[in-house]
């Protein structure tokens, strides 16, 4: 302590940004399972089903709403800091040429734009104003998919070069959501169109099923960043510093 201020790892901060979204994630899920949820009316087919989709279960109940919403809220702003020192953590480690540089660059504003369309698909619902919502949802997927192509390509391909044991944990474990990311989205996007076109019982849940996944696996994803800047030492106060 220190001139008012205080001392954190950066640790620390990652597992209280991730720990807001997994807390409402689990939260709203259960609330919506045992007070809320309609097996024949979650959806427009009115066929049985055995899971709502988490579209709905933030977008429509209450108070799950503003649950996940606040929680989301708090979770945003720390994103954009990992963000910028994941760019400056490839600045340092890569071996640096015209392309490198702008897939490091691209990459940044991918995860930019995810925390921001994540943002957008949480506080507009798809039973208020289902063109955002969709658009946001579909933003957020793709950004995040090709943001893990480029880090595991520039960790991979590009001279990045780990550290520590805690530093090749994170990037084993980045490329095994990677390769579970590669079916997951497929699956969903099959069982959501075919929930559409043939309206079947239970289609519907596996598609909310393999949407948790996902989101699930997003959560891991970033949460990598407790082993990438586990030395990180965070101090607030008058003179902000962030050391290694």
């Amino acid at each position: 302590m220190r001139g008012g201020g205080a001392t954190y790892t950066l640790q620390y901060l990652v597992t209280l940004t991730l720990g807001f979204p997994f807390c409402a994630f689990i939260g709203c899920v259960l609330w919506t399972l045992l007070f809320d949820f309609d097996p024949k009316g979650s959806t427009h087919c009115e066929v049985d089903e055995f899971l709502p989709s988490f579209s709905s279960v933030v977008g429509e109940g209450i108070p799950q709403k503003y649950v996940w919403n606040i929680c989301i809220a708090l979770h945003s702003a720390p994103r954009f800091l990992f963000a910028t020192m994941y760019r400056n953590l490839f600045e340092e480690r890569i071996n640096q040429s015209i392309w490198t540089l702008r897939f490091i660059t691209l990459n940044y504003y991918l995860n930019i734009t995810e925390v921001l369309s994540l943002v957008g698909l949480s506080f507009v619902s798809s039973t208020e104003y289902y063109p955002v919502h969709k658009t946001c949802f579909v933003t957020f997927i793709l950004t995040y998919f090709v943001s893990m192509l480029v880090t595991v390509y520039l960790m991979k391909k590009c001279g990045y070069q780990a550290r520590c044991r805690e530093e090749i944990k994170s990037f084993k474990l980045k490329k095994k959501i990677l390769v579970t990311t590669c079916f997951l989205i497929p699956l969903d996007v099959y069982f959501f169109m075919r929930h559409n076109e043939y309206c079947e019982p239970y289609v519907y849940s596996f598609f909310g099923l393999f949407e948790y996944l996902i989101i699930l696996g997003n959560m891991v994803y970033h949460g990598c960043a407790y082993y990438d800047f586990h030395d990180v030492i965070l101090s607030t106060g008058p003179a902000q510093i962030l050391a290694r």
